[in-house]
Parts: structure tokens; C-alpha cells; sequence
């Protein structure tokens, strides 16, 4: 579940204006977006993803997961939906884990 401030229009209206100020490379963050028990369940979920090693030795060497779906709550599609003024049906995820 999304944390309740960020389920505020106000809140929403102003997160889309920031998003859409940057032209070249629009990005935000969003500190605590996720409450306390929907990001434990996310981390312990995370954890328990299948990774696959993946490594050029001129460029990185990684770990590499697929997010499933049923992880990407409704709450979460609505809100990105919002910030960019068009219906989000569905999202694709990828968890990433760099090393040297």
C-alpha cells in the first residue's frame, strides 16, 4: 500500500508538476512512498527473487531478477498513472544488483 501521503490529490498534483519540470530526464523520489508493512513484505519478496549472474569483465558484473507482477499493487499502477496523466495497466520490473 502507498503511504497516505502520497495518496493526497494535493500532494499527487504537485509530485506531477515536479515530474513533468524536468524536460531532458524526468525523475522524482519519493522518501517512504511505501508504508511500513507493504516495504517489508517488498524486501522480504526481493530477497527470495531468483537471480541470474550476468558479467562483461570491460563493463560490470551483476545480479539480475525479475519482479513478478502480483508484487506491483493496484495502489502503486493508480498513483504512476496519475503522475503521468495516462492509465498505467501494467508495469515491468527488474531488480538489479551491481558488484566489482
Amino acid at each position: 500500500m502507498v503511504n497516505e501521503q502520497y495518496q493526497k490529490q494535493e500532494t499527487i498534483t504537485r509530485i506531477m508538476q515536479m515530474f513533468k519540470a524536468q524536460k531532458d530526464l524526468p525523475s522524482i523520489q519519493l522518501p517512504n512512498f511505501f508504508t511500513e508493512a507493504e516495504y517489508k513484505k517488498l524486501k522480504s519478496s526481493v530477497l527470495k527473487l531468483k537471480y541470474k549472474k550476468i558479467y562483461d569483465p570491460l563493463k560490470y558484473k551483476m545480479q539480475l531478477a525479475s519482479v513478478p507482477s502480483k508484487l506491483v499493487s493496484d495502489d502503486v499502477l493508480k498513483f504512476i498513472s496519475m503522475v503521468l496523466g495516462k492509465k498505467v495497466a501494467k508495469l515491468n520490473f527488474q531488480c538489479m544488483h551491481f558488484e566489482h
